[in-house]
């Protein structure tokens, strides 16, 4: 017999918690799950919680593992190998711009007993993981850009906007900075400036910017920026940004 435990209504999420016994059949269980899994396991189900329609692509993850489950497209999901005790539950908003670091929201505590599965229910509000449309800003930008390993980034002067109450919420503007094919040819005159590891440079430099999205190493990147000219470059240790 499943024993159903009542879980106090979080702000962001509503779940229901069924506690089955290892090898027994569950009420509800991905049908492409079979019993070679490092158990315990949380596993279940997504659901819009305004319209009931399962969520796929939604990020499932706790500070007890390392990297995300993502629910498929019927909104099944499996986090399995998980210690026993308290575990915290976070989602990720699923997006279609490939970004890594989507709006985590709705964190929910969970019990993990050592002798059982969890299967959970989870009602989601999907509202919150609006993806704002694309635009592109051309024009003349002025800032610091920085080079290094896999990390090439730009630091307008005048910062790009956040998008609050959307998928993008708490992430940094950040702007990944690529040259036109024309300046990767003719090659750029880059200044010394004394640190290999970390190259700065304050810049005036026109291009396009594209955004909000999934840009640059493993799109962690809000905004993206192609580079078609540029008009100074100079060491970025004294530059200052004009009043």
């Amino acid at each position: 017999m499943h024993r159903v435990i009542p879980i106090a209504r979080p702000l962001f999420a509503t779940l229901v918690v069924l506690l089955v016994g290892v090898g027994s059949v569950p009420a509800q269980r991905p049908p492409w799950l079979g019993e070679n899994y490092r158990r315990p396991a949380v596993y279940g189900r997504v659901v819009d919680s305004i319209h009931g329609t399962p969520v796929g692509g939604l990020g499932i993850q706790s500070y007890a593992m390392l990297g995300a489950a993502f629910t498929d497209s019927a909104g099944w999901f499996v986090l399995s190998g998980l210690n026993p005790g308290a575990v915290t539950i976070f989602f990720r908003c699923p997006t279609e711009r490939r970004l890594l670091f989507a709006r985590r929201f709705g964190a929910q505590e969970l019990s993990i007993a050592s002798t059982t599965d969890t299967n959970v229910t989870f009602h989601v509000p999907m509202h919150q993981c609006v993806e704002p449309p694309i635009a592109e800003s051309t024009g003349t930008f002025v800032g610091t850009y920085e080079a290094e390993f896999e990390r090439f980034e730009f630091f307008p002067c005048r910062p790009f906007p956040t998008f609050p109450g959307t998928a993008y919420e708490g992430l940094a503007p950040r702007i990944s900075v690529s040259l036109s094919e024309r300046l990767r040819e003719t090659g750029v005159a880059w200044p010394e400036t004394g640190d290999l590891r970390t190259r700065s440079y304050f810049v005036r430099w026109h291009g396009t910017i594209s955004g909000p999205g999934g840009y640059g190493h493993l799109s962690q990147s809000l905004y993206g920026l192609v580079v078609d000219s540029i008009i100074s470059i100079e060491s970025g240790t004294n530059a200052k940004c004009p009043p």
